[in-house]
């Protein structure tokens, strides 16, 4: 059926005049693009290159907000969990949330938000992907025992934010500051069994220092307060103790330290001495 409602619309589309051609734009337009172009091959523009270029064009122009890190927001924000494998099935609603509010249940089947039709979790985020950051009503159309019904739910202020694992696997993180000023392989659990370390205890291994790129002073902030590579950070102040991977580390470090504070990292060195390290984040 989508498929088919698809062709009606393009078939229309070809019947209609074509838009001005110097109107398209593509990603070699954008002027953080072209002039990376200008200095030699870059070889394959990757998928999230356009989502970059994007944002250091915004950044340019003074328009873009921390909250722009927050690109196409998942089905959860509503309140509602889609089913895995029948993704248009809500196989759980949040208690208090606004999908509760509007009285949606689990095994309702969502067949549009915001006008969007909607086949699963990636229809749903591109839905929600247009929407401002509220407050805002969003308009669903769903199906529950055969009857289709019709829902609005009201989202509030700050609706599209997420926490630091939902953040980690966005290539936008990276360029989010502040930044540490290190990274590493979280240990597995035999080294962290060797240093006496809990097996649910999140601990890395310093594998470099970013002394390099746009902000290498991140890095010499790191070195100079005396951290080195091969140093495990076993634990960090003001961290909660359970991250599942180094990019849930550096996702929190940018949602939650700010400029100018003194974190203080529990690290054990190569030498097996144990000492902290007391590193202030730069803007």
């Amino acid at each position: 059926e989508a498929h088919a409602a698809y062709g009606r619309r393009a078939k229309a589309r070809r019947s209609a005049p074509l838009p001005d051609s110097r109107a398209v734009r593509t990603v070699e337009d954008l002027p953080p693009m072209r002039r990376r172009l200008e200095k030699g091959p870059q070889g394959c523009i990757h998928c999230h290159t356009v989502g970059d270029m994007r944002r250091e064009w915004a950044e340019e122009q003074g328009t873009w907000r921390r909250d722009d890190v927050w690109r196409h927001p998942p089905a959860k924000r509503l309140g509602v969990t889609l089913d895995r494998d029948d993704q248009r099935r809500i196989a759980a609603v949040a208690d208090a949330s606004a999908a509760a509010e509007a009285g949606l249940r689990p095994g309702d089947r969502l067949t549009s938000v915001a006008g969007t039709p909607t086949a699963g979790e990636a229809d749903v985020r591109f839905a929600l992907d247009r929407l401002g950051p509220g407050p805002v009503e969003v308009p669903i159309a769903f199906i529950r025992g055969g009857e289709p019904r019709t829902a609005v739910l009201a989202l509030s202020d700050g609706w599209r934010r997420g926490d630091a694992l939902d953040l980690s696997w966005r290539n936008d993180l990276w360029p989010l500051r502040p930044n540490p000023g290190f990274g590493g392989k979280a240990l597995t659990a035999d080294e962290k069994r060797k240093l006496d370390l809990p097996a649910d205890r999140f601990a890395l291994r310093v594998g470099y220092l970013i002394d390099f790129g746009p902000h290498p002073e991140d890095g010499r902030a790191a070195k100079a307060a005396g951290l080195r590579v091969g140093d495990v950070v076993r634990g960090i102040s003001g961290a909660p103790p359970d991250f599942v991977s180094e990019r849930h580390f550096q996702a929190w470090w940018r949602l939650h330290v700010r400029p100018g504070a003194t974190v203080v990292l529990d690290v054990t060195s190569t030498a097996g001495v144990r000492r902290e390290v007391r590193l202030t984040a730069l803007p």
